[in-house]
């Protein structure tokens, strides 16, 4: 990756400061970085970068993130032995060097995870969308568009999300870098953070390799995740009518049978506490506990609905 490429690669970076930020750290430590690094290694990190929509070099952004974290630590570091030097107590020295340790630690580990957290929710971004992109791919192919066209037409919808950024990249790679179009599709399939849309995508490149129906295969595409988006619904209605039922049971009748039934135990005074305090428990606190516990268990439970 020579100099000439990182800066062409901060390019994308709106804010002055960062970008000159980023070019400073692979001036650092970027040759280092690409010397030392394995081939493999920098696939792997290129995969999670993109499949994470992150679209900078993996050098760079190895780099900014040595620098960051190195920055972040030693500044931290300084902080702690002008404090020993000024003359603070050792238990305050310690607890800097502490601060020190684990916040750099962090700030690397955020490096680390970021890519992932942003691939994990790119990864359901395009999953809860995939039944209405292909209704609408097989739809455009049953109108009689080209493939190139039906992807087109893919990248202008935007209320797909990110699936409508994935076929922008599929568009951008034929239209403007010039591969062709089952490359490009390929490539998106490749880098994409879900499995079940990078098959379907693996399939289509197939059909339009092989020559067979686009139309078809988008319409057997479509109906199998319609089936299987009402299939998840259909499950989730049972399981809403379960949980009413033991809310039912657990959140309105037992409180009310218990409210009663230590009412008359309180009346004849067989109450080891006071009937008033224990009455007050069940109603500002068993009650609220139970709705805040059913109301995660719903939460958790009803798909996300777009």
């Amino acid at each position: 990756m020579s100099s000439q490429n990182a800066w062409k690669s901060t390019e994308g970076i709106n804010d002055d400061l960062t970008r000159k930020f980023a070019q400073f750290s692979f001036y650092l430590v970027g040759r280092r970085v690409q010397n030392r690094l394995s081939k493999e290694a920098q696939k792997n990190v290129k995969t999670g970068l993109r499949k994470a929509g992150i679209g900078i070099q993996t050098v760079l952004y190895i780099s900014i993130a040595i620098v960051t974290t190195g920055f972040t630590f030693s500044f931290l570091f300084l902080i702690a032995i002008f404090s020993m030097l000024l003359g603070a107590s050792s238990s305050i020295v310690s607890f800097l060097w502490l601060t020190a340790f684990f916040i750099g630690m962090m700030v690397g580990a955020a490096f680390y995870l970021a890519p992932k957290i942003n691939a994990a929710e790119r990864k359901e971004e395009i999953e809860k969308n995939i039944h209405y992109a292909l209704n609408h791919m097989a739809i455009s192919s049953s109108s009689g568009l080209a493939p190139s066209e039906v992807f087109n037409s893919l990248a202008t919808a935007e209320e797909y999300g990110e699936i409508s950024k994935e076929a922008k990249k599929t568009v951008r790679r034929t239209e403007i870098l010039g591969s062709s179009l089952d490359e490009s599709i390929e490539v998106t399939a490749d880098y994409s953070p879900s499995k079940r849309w990078s098959s379907i995508l693996n399939g289509l490149t197939y059909t339009v390799k092989g020559g067979g129906d686009l139309k078809q295969y988008l319409d057997e595409q479509a109906s199998a995740a319609m089936s299987e988006f009402e299939s998840t619904w259909d499950s989730a209605i049972k399981k809403l009518g379960l949980i009413a039922e033991v809310y039912t049971i657990v959140a309105i009748v037992f409180p009310i049978v218990a409210v009663i039934m230590f009412s008359l135990l309180a009346t004849i005074g067989e109450l080891p506490i006071d009937g008033i305090l224990l009455l007050q428990l069940i109603v500002f606190g068993l009650l609220p506990t139970l709705n805040i516990i059913f109301l995660l268990i719903l939460e958790s439970s009803i798909p996300e609905l777009k």
